[in-house]
């Protein structure tokens, strides 16, 4: 039962999003190029307290990849590129992973979530759910207190995410999920469960010198002998 409700529907996990925000499931070979920020090897891990995720951040978009093509997630807004240093292309270790939880949203993972054919309607509700969780903040202002992650983003939407693992509701755009949230490692971790089996991560940490905030998206659950479907977010820290 437990493994069931952690699986993402087979029809959602290659399923293409509506504007090019999640791309179908494809092989990936050697030979694909890559920017040097993915080729490079991942910044040393290094201990950060909650309070230094404090603070505005700057979205990069020439280091911010889709982690299936390896290119950017969106064109560079300049020509010069901001790198300050390699860009990881996975958290630091960890002793603990955003838990998928159980059911969530619609739909949940019962009924068409084990796997059955999607129709037409849950197929749009899926697309415009990731659409607008996979929208690209141009800049986050992040508050940390004793009990909670607040994040706003550029567009003034503001989130208190609860940092003891309690899964809540909320509302983005259209949007409608649960969310869990806990700082373990140094790492804000995130899981979001949606309608129709729909599940997805975030993973917050800093460079060692907290210059930098990489924000790691993996949409769906892992599968065997198949790419995961994400990006790998990089935000410059703008000092006030």
């Amino acid at each position: 039962m437990m493994l069931r409700l952690a699986l993402v529907p087979s029809w959602l996990a290659g399923m293409l999003v509506a504007g090019g925000v999640v791309e179908p499931m494809r092989s990936q070979t050697s030979s694909a190029s890559a920017p040097r920020a993915v080729l490079s090897a991942s910044d040393p891990v290094v201990a950060h307290e909650r309070s230094e995720f404090t603070g505005l951040w700057d979205y990069n978009a020439a280091e911010s990849v889709n982690i299936q093509t390896g290119q950017p997630e969106q064109a560079p807004r300049g020509a010069t590129a901001r790198a300050r240093g390699a860009a990881p292309t996975a958290p630091p270790a960890s002793t603990a992973t955003p838990a998928p939880g159980g059911r969530g949203g619609r739909g949940g993972t019962g009924g068409s979530g084990g796997g059955g054919v999607a129709t037409p309607e849950m197929m749009r509700e899926t697309q415009d759910l990731a659409r607008d969780l996979l929208e690209v903040p141009e800049a986050l202002t992040i508050a940390i207190t004793p009990a909670a992650m607040v994040i706003t983003d550029d567009l003034g939407r503001t989130r208190t995410y609860p940092t003891d693992g309690t899964k809540q509701k909320y509302r983005l755009g259209a949007a409608e999920f649960d969310a869990r949230m806990e700082f373990r490692d140094s790492q804000f971790l995130k899981s979001i469960e949606g309608i129709y089996g729909f599940r997805m991560t975030e993973t917050y940490f800093l460079s060692p010198d907290a210059s930098r905030l990489f924000v790691m998206i993996r949409v769906g659950q892992p599968r065997q002998n198949a790419p995961q479907t994400g990006f790998n977010r990089v935000y410059d820290r703008i000092e006030r």
